[in-house]
């Protein structure tokens, strides 16, 4: 009779550990209206502040969802900035020209700032049809990307390309917008390139860096031959010191510059790639 008193008695104890667990996570998990730091906010809170999974706006056009502690954000989330603001173009057939600026970052913060992987996107675009636009995907440090891959186009004239990080950065730039259905991989050659720059430095923070310029002659129909005439000028530099330029002068010092060009694209390739992909969401 004793034993049956005693497992009754544990199983009563059981049951109300239970109960207190699942009591506890529900009152952790309670999400609260308050305002907070100029916005309003909706999700968990621990004295008064923001924390754990929560939504904040700021006005109607600027919010961030994602994690928090002791009211900054810090974990995951996604930062959304759009405005609405007059061009200074002139005006047009359709009335008052327009820029709409729409900013977000999805990743990682600490501290309430970018920290740690993400991707940074944003857009404006003009009632013209014109537009620039930017994608950063990599490691971010205090809201600067330290180590990826970016893209950046302005309208319908210009593409470039860069990679970053603590000793090695490359940038490419174009004279013309990438297609919208182009990889960087389809849509780059040389007749695109307008300028390249490979930048590495050294364990002493040398900084080394090598400038190509490709220089577009007249469209040759000779033959066999159906292309762009080009030259390719370029300096070298150490902490900013030129200390060598060049400039190719025939067919062959082409041929061996532009190989040396290609030959360091090619590593970035896949990044370029991954960020022509973001970009070309922007737009759908």
């Amino acid at each position: 009779m004793r034993k049956k008193v005693y497992i009754n008695f544990l199983v009563v104890i059981f049951i109300t550990m239970i109960c207190s667990s699942v009591s506890t996570v529900n009152a952790a998990t309670v999400k609260t209206s308050i305002k907070y730091g100029g916005g309003n906010y909706y999700g968990e809170i621990k004295n008064g502040k923001p924390n754990g999974k929560g939504t904040m706006h700021w006005g109607k056009n600027k919010s961030y969802s994602g994690d928090w502690v002791n009211g900054k954000r810090s974990g995951q989330g996604k930062y959304i900035n759009k405005n609405l603001l007059p061009s200074e173009s002139d005006y047009d057939s359709y009335g008052a020209s327009y820029i709409e600026e729409v900013t977000t970052y999805n990743g990682q913060w600490k501290n309430d700032k970018q920290n740690g992987e993400g991707v940074l996107t944003f857009k404006d675009s003009y009632r013209r049809n014109e537009s620039t636009s930017r994608v950063e995907k990599g490691t971010f440090r205090n809201n600067d990307l330290v180590k990826g891959y970016s893209r950046e186009q302005y309208g319908l004239n210009m593409t470039s390309y860069g990679y970053t990080n603590t000793n090695k950065s490359l940038s490419i730039s174009t004279d013309r917008a990438i297609d919208s259905d182009e990889t960087f991989r389809q849509g780059i050659d040389l007749a695109s390139i307008k300028t390249l720059v490979y930048t590495t430095k050294d364990q002493k923070g040398n900084e080394r860096a090598k400038t190509y310029n490709v220089i577009i002659s007249n469209y040759v129909n000779e033959g066999d031959y159906h292309g762009y005439s080009y030259n390719i000028e370029g300096t070298e530099t150490v902490n900013g010191k030129e200390i060598n330029d060049f400039a190719t002068d025939g067919e062959i010092s082409n041929i061996n510059i532009t190989n040396e060009m290609y030959k360091l694209i090619k590593p970035f390739a896949n990044g370029y790639d991954a960020v022509d992909s973001l970009a070309k969401s922007l737009y759908n």
